[in-house]
């Protein structure tokens, strides 16, 4: 198609009856059972479009983007958010029961999103995590004084701030009436927390009549769908909180007389904060303030952690401001967001008033649509977005500059980068998408005054480029000859986007009218109030055309600043803080409609370092699925945080006054790991035995089966199988339930257990055989599950039962095996040269337990029945009998060896940084102490 055919031809948006035929078609497929196929989908805007006739026949173009709008809402998927919790008292669900309740916020905002293309798997998803989090925010009906704290954690630009509008709305239906948002740490961020929360909870946009009060302007958002409800700001896009504004003085008293929700958003400033900590309790009359407060605590990591020295007893500023606007309420709640947890984290549970999350962790997870680290990083992925020849900007801006550094130019690394950004917006007018914005950031310095140098540089390049084509001869325009600029247009052209639907003479022919409207611009605070000035100023235009801009930055460019449409990416900074640098991929995101024109300029080593944390997130996740599974709250919850080798930090060193370094193998070769607890539940104990029964009768099986080398032998009061299968024993571990607090033996749904994981990674060093034995102990004898002879029980008396969301026995002195019981099996079964064992049979050189796993050339797996009566410690206690399914386990691996036999190291070993709840469970805290019963 020509380009002149691209100006006459509407974009299928812009037709009358698309958004009409979009939600019916959209509504049908809300209907079905199943995401419906390409061709349902077709058939269906194919019939619904003879109800929307009134704009004439629907174009086939118009129906065509219909049927793919639809199918990339109902394609998109999104698993379930996962939370650690402690005293969870639901309430959320018995109150969406009632009938005569109603959720007109909420209703409003989910048509809302539904209207702006929210697939139907994500708005679910978004209401079970928004109900989820709510619910254990705390019941805003209950009376008396109470307060909650919780953590959210998603990532980097995948729609947070989606989530707390959703929930602040969802809040204000359940009875919450007091809604403080902090919203960044400058204006810019502030200002733009505000204009989403006044389009998706508050209505109607906010901004200031010459400052003398409130303008309302017209219903925007949320307000144009609901009636009868509305919501008070008492800050606008204009304006932060002043205790003595105009504003503040329209209020009566805000536990009588204020009915409707209010809702401030300010700055992350130790002062306003604090004002408003005093201003508050006023509007609460002589009894204080009583009505249900939910603060939300945008990038919670930041500045809201208190840094003071360990040894400190007062809080920094910003902290002890937030501590204060809690303490202003009597039932108040604190929701922090943050895309990286690992200050939060890392504060002491044990002191009392901080803003530890003790209450909760949740973890958001990203749709499928969203780009993510595998998007850039990886190996196959990441060459289609990124790119690395940025080495010419080092003789221009390079890594540790100072301030009065005076820059010569702009490498061609740049440049190109500033080419590709004018093709991409060809691209999107070609496309059609004039109304869309585009945007680019360039982000090579962190000092003020480099930073204009570098946007002058910029704006005077993009000038060139402007007056080079618009002044090009045709037929070199059309050929990509000529000038420089142009033969550079034509080659970037070529290896960026040839692959696109249009060709190089459409290309050239939308350039001049295209970059005529980009423009530039510095976004750090010497501009702050001259950008919120225009930007005020195109608010009120309403025009419909898209902005193109280069915008130019670093800090304000580097956390929580949304850049609409951003496309491409010129980044050439280090910091040596993963959580800063995590924060300064601004390219994170949803690319809706533009994911093939998205790319990224930056350095290979920083990359790498961008690889390291995205996964080290990873790694934090999979530890709250696996707390979950075990029922943990966050008070024990274990965290290890992966350091980088080099010189990557995980945060600020203030910021981790209450965590240790830690050398730690994730190896398990040459260990022993044991069960320390068992699970009360009768479902863990049916689920046990009948892994136990398919394990025995797998290893019988293979012992029968003279093509299999499994052997069976009885081991004193032990039953054992040499050589089995490593299947049949990884089938097993990954069905077994065991106890709370052991995590490497937990489970989550979908994935394997870390042990389990460990079997089937490990199997080309560890082999393919395995050693399995049934330990018998002193108790009564019983059938033990797929084996036909009885076998005496373990006794664990000593052992005590425990609440931990769930009831649980804990193995005295934090284990289940008994002495000698790894060394007779691993003789009994020949696990090792006979010579190893000639000298052990009960003599005082016998090899010691733990020097055992040197010794053997398999893994062992030894299986625990127990059983337990309670006498004295637990008299109204049942007791528990051998057969029921009560089982407790020991695995223990061999060192891994060479070609010569020497033992090597099966992993390398990785140095993490520990909060205080990991270094106790790993006893490195004498005054933390674990609830564990004695030797039994």
């Amino acid at each position: 198609m020509s380009a002149t055919e691209h100006k006459t031809r509407t974009r299928p948006e812009d037709h009358p009856a698309y958004s009409k035929l979009i939600q019916l078609v959209n509504t049908w497929a809300d209907q079905q059972e199943t995401p419906p196929s390409e061709s349902q989908v077709s058939e269906s805007a194919a019939l619904l479009a003879s109800l929307v006739r009134d704009h004439g026949d629907v174009p086939a173009h118009v129906r065509e983007a219909v049927v793919a709008e639809i199918l990339t809402r109902v394609q998109t998927t999104v698993e379930p958010g996962v939370a650690v919790v402690k005293d969870r008292d639901p309430w959320i669900h018995e109150l969406r029961n009632e009938p005569e309740f109603g959720w007109p916020y909420w209703d409003a905002y989910r048509q809302l999103l539904l209207e702006e293309g929210r697939g139907r798997e994500p708005m679910q998803e978004l209401r079970r995590s928004v109900e989820d989090i709510l619910d254990l925010s705390g019941d805003p009906r209950l009376e008396g004084a109470w307060q909650r704290r919780g953590l959210v954690m998603g990532d980097v630009q995948s729609g947070k701030t989606s989530n707390f509008i959703g929930l602040m709305n969802m809040a204000a239906d359940a009875g919450y009436r007091l809604f403080i948002v902090i919203g960044g740490h400058t204006e810019d961020l502030r200002s733009q927390t505000q204009k989403r929360v006044d389009e998706g909870f508050i209505g109607r946009r906010s901004l200031d009549a010459g400052g003398n009060g409130l303008y309302s302007e017209p219903e925007c958002g949320v307000g144009v769908k609901r009636r009868h409800v509305s919501v008070i700001s008492v800050t606008t896009e204009e304006s932060d909180f002043e205790a003595r504004s105009k504003r503040t003085t329209h209020f009566g008293n805000l536990s009588t007389s204020v009915s409707a929700p209010v809702v401030l958003v300010v700055k992350k400033n130790s002062k306003i904060l604090q004002n408003l900590a005093e201003w508050l309790p006023s509007m609460g009359g002589v009894h204080g303030l009583n009505v249900p407060m939910m603060l939300i605590d945008d990038e919670a990591d930041y500045a809201s952690v208190n840094t003071n020295k360990k040894d400190k007893v007062e809080s920094t500023a910003v902290n002890a401001a937030i501590r204060n606007l809690l303490a202003c309420s009597q039932r108040a709640t604190y929701v922090g967001f943050t895309a990286t947890p690992f200050a939060n984290v890392l504060i002491d549970p044990q002191a009392e008033d901080d803003l530890f999350p003790r209450d909760y962790i949740y973890s958001l997870m990203a749709p499928s649509d969203y780009m993510g680290a595998l998007n850039y990083f990886d190996e196959d992925q990441g060459e289609r977005h990124s790119r690395v020849d940025v080495g010419d900007a080092e003789d221009y801006f390079p890594f540790g500059h100072k301030r009065d550094i005076q820059v010569p130019g702009l490498p061609d690394s740049l440049k190109r980068a500033v080419v590709t950004f004018v093709l991409a917006c060809v691209i999107t007018d070609l496309r059609g998408d004039r109304s869309a914005s585009r945007s680019m950031l360039v982000n090579v310095s962190r000092f003020n005054d480099v930073q204009s140098q570098v946007h002058r540089l910029v704006s005077a390049y993009l000038d060139e480029i402007s007056g080079t084509v618009q002044f090009a001869d045709p037929d070199e325009m059309a050929t990509g000859t000529g000038p420089a600029l142009v033969r550079s247009l034509y080659r970037t052209w070529l290896d960026e986007y040839s692959e696109s639907e249009h060709s190089w003479i459409d290309v050239a022919a939308q350039l001049p009218s295209t970059v005529d409207v980009i423009e530039t611009e510095l976004v750090n605070l010497t501009t702050d109030k001259e950008r919120q000035r225009r930007a005020q100023a195109r608010a009120r235009a309403r025009h419909s055309h898209g902005r193109r801009v280069i915008s130019v930055g670093g800090t304000i460019l580097s956390r929580g600043l949304t850049l609409d449409g951003l496309v491409v990416s010129y980044f050439y900074q280090r910091t040596q803080l993963s959580d800063t640098l995590l924060q300064m991929g601004r390219w994170f995101g949803y690319r809706k409609g533009y994911q093939d024109l998205v790319r990224v300029w930056l350095d290979p080593e920083v990359r790498s370092w961008f690889r390291f944390v995205a996964f080290t997130l990873e790694e934090i996740r999979a530890d709250i699925r696996l707390m979950e599974s075990a029922g943990g709250t966050p008070q024990d919850f274990g965290l290890k945080i992966r350091r980088h080798p080099e010189a990557l930090k995980i945060t600020a060193a203030n910021k981790m006054r209450h965590a240790e370094s830690q050398v730690l193998s994730m190896s398990f070769a040459q260990q022993r790991l044991e069960t320390k607890t068992a699970s009360l539940a009768p479902t863990a104990w049916e689920t046990n035995r009948r892994a136990l029964a398919d394990l025995m009768l797998a290893c019988k099986g293979q012992a029968h089966d003279m093509s299999l080398p499994a052997e069976r032998g009885a081991i004193d009061q032990h039953i054992g199988f040499s050589r089995v299968d490593r299947v049949a024993v990884e089938d097993f571990l990954q069905a077994f339930i065991p106890g709370p607090k052991d995590t490497n033996f937990s489970r989550t749904e979908g994935n394997l257990s870390l042990i389990a994981e460990y079997v089937r990674s490990e199997a080309t060093r560890h082999g393919d055989l395995w050693d399995v034995a049934v330990i018998g102990g002193s108790g009564e004898k019983a059938l033990v599950p797929g084996l036909d002879e009885p076998l005496p029980g373990n006794r664990r008396d000593t052992a005590d039962v425990l609440e931990w969301r769930g009831r649980y026995l804990a193995f005295s002195s934090r284990r289940i095996a008994s002495e000698r019981n790894l060394l007779n099996v691993a003789r009994k079964l020949h696990n090792g040269p006979t010579e190893r064992w000639a000298h052990t049979a009960r003599t005082d050189d016998a090899i010691k337990e733990y020097a055992v796993p040197g010794v053997i050339d398999r893994p062992i797996l030894m299986i625990y029945p127990v059983s337990w009566t309670p006498e004295k410690l637990h008299p109204l206690q049942d007791p528990i009998k051998t057969e029921a399914g009560l089982l407790g386990l020991m695995v223990t691996f061999p060192a891994v060896r060479d070609e010569l036999g020497h033992v090597v190291e099966a992993t390398e070993k990785a140095q993490y940084v520990v909060n205080r709840v990991w270094m106790a469970e790993a006893g490195l805290l004498d005054e933390i102490d674990e609830e564990v019963g004695d030797d039994g």
